[in-house]
């Protein structure tokens, strides 16, 4: 009977493993560092990006409640798809949300992998960003979604003083947020859990919330988690 189970186990592995690689047909390979974040159901959570062989950065909302057993995490590109277990999730320790809206605090976690994430030309670490992000950058926006397929657009970073016009009175910025305004000419996309945003090549904030006020600006600004508030506390728990 346990050896039956083992065999039923390792088929459902596979299986979902293939139909992944199915669904990835439009993946992008200049973005090697992504990550596809599932349950053992083989729903899409959110996303993240590899910083290490062993660690996947992501958000902390989106984990609430969930143990490593029930995650799978796939990295690469359809040609390299690679399943990696995850044994630990890590949510910041200040990680909270604030009750009656979408908003979160310290919105970031670690997951590490059971295995070694073996790196090739598909399937590459991103350095985090060692500079604060300013208002004015160009940057692009990277995740998966749910259809299987890589979804990525440009904005450029606001500073946190105009982004706060944009919300209630009673409901500040936190300073481990920040925003970014996509094109007022393009067709708006929206930002979901765990998208990378990448400036001059580093990883830099994480789509975390968007703002669904009325605001007297053309063009919603997306709220990403700021990573240079968590580069030390990161470096900590994964050396």
């Amino acid at each position: 009977m346990l050896h039956q189970s083992f065999r039923l186990l390792v088929f459902l592995t596979v299986f979902l493993a293939v139909c992944h690689a199915k669904t990835v047909a439009d993946s992008d390979e200049r973005f090697p560092f992504l990550a596809d974040i599932r349950t053992f159901q083989n729903d899409h959570l959110c996303s993240g990006f590899i910083v290490t062989n062993r660690w996947i950065v992501t958000v902390a909302h989106t984990l609430v409640g969930r143990f490593p057993a029930s995650l799978w995490v796939f990295v690469g590109s359809q040609e390299s798809s690679t399943n990696v277990f995850s044994v630990l999730i890590a949510p910041h320790p200040r990680f909270s949300a604030v009750p009656d809206y979408p908003m979160f605090f310290n919105d970031v976690a670690l997951i590490r992998s059971s295995l070694t994430i073996f790196f090739s030309d598909n399937v590459q670490p991103i350095s985090l960003a060692f500079q604060d992000t300013v208002g004015d950058l160009e940057a692009t926006t990277v995740g998966w979604r749910a259809s299987g397929v890589q979804e990525t657009f440009t904005s450029q970073t606001w500073t946190n003083f105009w982004c706060m016009l944009l919300l209630p009175p009673d409901l500040p910025l936190p300073g481990s947020s920040f925003c970014s305004r996509q094109p007022e000419n393009a067709e708006r996309m929206s930002v979901e859990p765990g998208d990378v945003l990448v400036v001059d090549g580093f990883a830099a904030g994480l789509g975390s919330w968007q703002i669904l006020v009325l605001n007297p600006y053309p063009g919603f600004p997306d709220v990403y988690t700021r990573l240079t508030m968590f580069r030390v506390w990161i470096l900590s728990v994964i050396s």
